[in-house]
């Protein structure tokens, strides 16, 4: 009797553990399977956006060191953007963007070995240039002031952030944006029912269509006022023009609101290259004795411009 009350206390013993370690081995498993969510990621502090350009040997492509790059946008999240003005920036590796999309980095090894003084100057030897990726082949698109075949600028971050979540593409706007833009027009300076708009360009929407960019010419007879003197402050005196009817740049916002943007911009790329869950914009800036670049940003409330003459 003794030696059986010994074995059923043993036993039971044996038992209890045994749950309790199957119990515990249950909470583990259900930590491994179910595991807390990770932390979103931080909007980045800082960072430096640039350009990779097309170096020019003269009038042709210097093949042998084919590309320079600028530095041309500053970002602090304490003071939000504004034009680069470091004068002693060497060695950084930058992310090459393109299209929501990276095609690898880039080491910028040193400022040009010229006075820069000039806007124009103050670009960056690249380590390597010559295998950098070519996007496309060299044409007159992006060609500006100078006039010759470039290949197309890309941007440059020194934060390794590229994506684009609107998903901006090309795309042919229908009538009814034609519309719009022609109404608006006509509010705004114009009071015309005769045709304004000469011809549609090269345009692009989100993919949601909830932000449409819309490029194009207006009619002979038809001529606005450009914004630059508010917005890009880049003339004075008698170089600014403040009239324009070629390469004209409209928003179109989901509501149907229609907003003009500046002319003579070529689009470059978009991203969140500050992981802010908002996209930037990015245009080169091709004008009468001047080039640049200029990026939008808060949803195109706001923008910073990089611009240089050359005389």
């Amino acid at each position: 009797m003794r030696y059986t009350l010994i074995f059923i206390l043993i036993s039971s013993f044996i038992i209890s553990c045994s749950t309790e370690k199957r119990d515990s081995s249950s909470e583990q498993s259900k930590e491994i399977n179910n595991p807390s969510e990770p932390e979103t990621e931080k909007p980045i502090e800082k960072l430096k956006l640039g350009i990779i350009q097309t170096n020019l040997k003269g009038d042709t492509i210097n093949f042998d060191d084919p590309f320079t790059a600028r530095i041309c946008f500053d970002y602090d999240s304490r003071t939000g953007w504004k034009v680069d003005d470091s004068d002693s920036l060497e060695n950084l590796s930058m992310t090459i963007c393109f299209d929501n999309r990276t095609l690898g980095t880039i080491e910028l090894l040193k400022k040009w070995p010229y006075d820069c003084t000039y806007m124009n100057d103050k670009k960056f030897v690249i380590k390597n240039s010559s295998q950098i990726p070519k996007v496309g082949k060299p044409t007159m698109q992006f060609a500006g002031w100078p006039y010759h075949m470039v290949y197309r600028p890309v941007v440059i971050n020194s934060q390794p952030y590229y994506k684009d979540p609107l998903k901006w593409r090309p795309f042919v706007p229908s009538e009814s944006d034609s519309t719009l833009i022609h109404e608006w027009l006509s509010e705004e300076y114009f009071q015309s029912d005769t045709a304004i708009i000469n011809k549609i360009l090269k345009s692009y929407s989100t993919a949601d269509r909830t932000r449409k960019l819309v490029n194009l010419h207006l009619n002979d007879g038809f001529q606005i006022k450009i914004p630059y003197k508010e917005q890009f402050k880049i003339y004075d005196g008698e170089a600014f023009t403040p009239y324009a009817r070629y390469n004209l740049w409209f928003l179109i916002r989901d509501d149907n609101e229609v907003q003009q943007i500046s002319p003579f911009l070529t689009l470059v790329d978009a991203g969140d290259y500050n992981n802010n869950d908002q996209v930037e914009v990015i245009f080169m800036i091709q004008d009468y004795n001047y080039d640049g670049f200029v990026m939008y940003y808060n949803d195109f409330e706001d923008l910073v411009q990089y611009g240089w003459r050359y005389h």
